[in-house]
């Protein structure tokens, strides 16, 4: 269930069911990682929309979204005359473009090609308001709702409101192989303006992280609760609550205040330790986090995955199914790191920053780890390697048989260069199949004394392979 815009209807008891006044409430503080309603309601007062502009004529057309106007990725999206509508029951047009091509293959007339139009994405205020400030109070209506659901549930005597300070994030450069958080859209329209009313209504109450995630909050006081208490829940006097499923890696009492249906949540260290090590080898895409690119069949052999799972979230789940152990977890996370890069395979590379980089399969899970992982401690930064080293999972160990391993690390190059000795050689050799043989011993010849470095090239692509290692 979720509580976004819905009445009030949530009880003043625990989750017991009994009556509570804030003298015998179970915990002292509720640190909510709030970043995800502040971003919703903000985005609750603007519309998107998009503006295409026909390039030949300049004609200039809005659609609601892409699949209004015709297209999905770099193509039309064609349409069924016997299936599809025109329009939506709003009168909003469907595959306005598909129809369009439709129409002119009636007539015989040239189809438009996507290349015809420039497609860009706008927003503006929402049309159910009339003016900005009714919007603002409205979302701000929600926020308070929000928060109610949040203080009825919660079994605690106080709360704090964790948002980000939007100083930027240690991941940012810990980011390598891609840009942390780059196939995002950006911040609503008016983020700021809401950010700062946000902030003049409940400024008390709100802890803004510096220099990392708001849900990095959550982990910092969660571990400064079990230095305090140690691991027994029971004695833990804050909890913390979250819609992010990601902050499932987090030893604390917890609740998803977006679906309170599913109750408290106390979990054991054994959990939370395969929520994270899930995460190592599946990423986060919605953060654009890579993890680990794909599964090798050794890996689907070795953990009986059917060939059509890829490296996602569920997938490595099912691949640590059955640990009983945060050691076996972590084995079988390396295991799968060892495989797809190789154990002594050394990949070269410039990272986004426009740094070189040599990284072996180490490096990779040190990214993905410190990447995914809420952060212990302020300032501090995650190390899986002195993480693997402190619980006794050995790097230099392999748990499984280890398949040959073959370098890939120069394949990328090696391929673009045989694509530039076939370009320059193609011209020379068209018409090849229509020419006598004495004739096309001629072009040959001409061939090898014009391209002779470029055929060298050639020579020693097939001359390179890269080295194979077999692990027992």
């Amino acid at each position: 269930m979720s509580n976004f815009n819905k009445k009030v209807t949530q009880s003043t008891t625990n989750v017991q069911g009994v009556e509570t006044t804030n003298e015998n409430k179970r915990y002292d503080m509720c640190y909510v990682d709030f970043d995800t309603v502040l971003f919703r309601c903000a985005k609750f007062m603007q519309e998107d929309y998009i503006e295409v502009t026909h390039l030949p004529s300049g004609n200039v057309k809005e659609f609601k979204n892409k699949t209004a106007f015709g297209i999905r990725g770099d193509k039309i999206i064609e349409v069924d005359v016997d299936k599809d509508l025109r329009e939506d029951k709003d009168g909003n047009p469907v595959k306005w473009l598909g129809w369009l091509n439709h129409q002119r293959s009636l007539k015989g007339q040239p189809l438009f090609t996507i290349d015809d139009f420039k497609v860009e994405s706008k927003e503006r205020l929402s049309s159910q308001y009339s003016t900005y400030e009714e919007a603002l109070q409205n979302s701000l209506n929600t926020i308070d709702y929000n928060i109610g659901t949040i203080k009825r549930f919660m079994d605690a005597k106080d709360y704090m409101l964790c948002i980000g300070a939007g100083e930027g994030n240690y991941r940012d450069s810990e980011c390598k192989d891609v840009i942390y958080k780059g196939n995002r859209d950006g911040k609503p329209l008016y983020f700021t303006e809401f950010r700062e009313a946000l902030l003049a209504k409940y400024g008390r109450k709100i802890k803004q992280s510096v220099f990392c995630e708001a849900e990095d909050l959550l982990q910092h006081y969660a571990s400064l609760e079990e230095s305090r208490v140690g691991t027994d829940l029971n004695k833990w006097k804050i909890c913390i609550t979250y819609i992010d499923k990601d902050v499932d890696m987090t030893y604390a009492p917890s609740f998803n205040y977006d679906n309170l249906d599913k109750g408290w949540r106390l979990p054991t260290k054994l959990e939370c330790e395969g929520c994270l090590a899930a995460q190592v080898i599946s990423g986060d895409p919605t953060d654009n986090i890579t993890g680990l690119p794909a599964l090798t069949d050794k890996i689907r052999e070795v953990f009986n995955l059917s060939k059509r799972m890829s490296a996602t979230k569920s997938t490595a789940e099912k691949l640590l199914e059955g640990s009983t152990s945060v050691q076996e977890l972590w084995k079988r996370v390396v295991f799968c790191y060892q495989q797809y890069y190789g154990i002594d395979i050394v990949h070269k590379f410039k990272d986004v920053h426009g740094e070189n980089q040599e990284w072996t399969w180490v490096d990779f899970m040190q990214q993905t780890y410190i990447l995914v992982k809420m952060q212990d401690h302020k300032d501090k930064f995650s190390c899986v390697r002195r993480y693997l080293g402190d619980i006794g999972v050995s790097l230099d160990e392999v748990s499984f048989d280890v398949e040959v391993i073959i370098d890939q690390t120069n394949l990328i190059e090696n391929l673009d260069k045989l694509k530039g000795v076939c370009e320059t050689l193609l011209p020379d050799l068209k018409g090849y199949k229509t020419k006598k043989k004495g004739e096309l011993i001629e072009i040959i010849n001409i061939i090898v004394e014009k391209h002779d470095n470029m055929l060298e090239q050639f020579e020693n692509f097939y001359e390179m392979r890269s080295e194979t290692k077999v692990v027992k």
